[in-house]
């Protein structure tokens, strides 16, 4: 997005593709600070990536994949995909894990 946005016209809208390639760094960091709670399936870590990686995914797939603006195929579908996955993966795995073993830091 920053890269986007040195091709632009020095102007609000290169101000404003600035702004968003800042939003998205401050997303991503916020998501993997959080993740390694995730690992011990921490629910509030569980909820705050859900949350958060959802707006962002959620705010790509309607403004920028459905409108056609990237190709779907190759650029635009591998991301919502793993996005997918990944809350179908960390859902069941939320809510399957007994409440005694949340908070384990191994693995068994």
């Amino acid at each position: 997005m920053y890269q986007l946005s040195l091709g632009v016209e020095a102007g609000m809208v290169q101000g404003r593709l600035q702004q968003d390639a800042w939003h998205l760094l401050f997303a991503a960091l916020g998501a993997m600070a959080v993740a390694p709670m995730n690992w011990r399936n921490s629910r509030r870590a569980y909820w705050i990536n859900l949350i958060l990686v959802s707006v962002v995914d959620i705010g790509f797939i309607a403004l920028i994949v459905l409108p056609g603006y990237m190709p779907t195929r190759l650029a635009g579908l591998p991301g919502p995909l793993l996005w997918l996955a990944a809350r179908v993966c960390s859902s069941w795995a939320q809510w399957t894990v007994p409440a005694s073993r949340r908070g384990l830091t191994k693995l068994a």
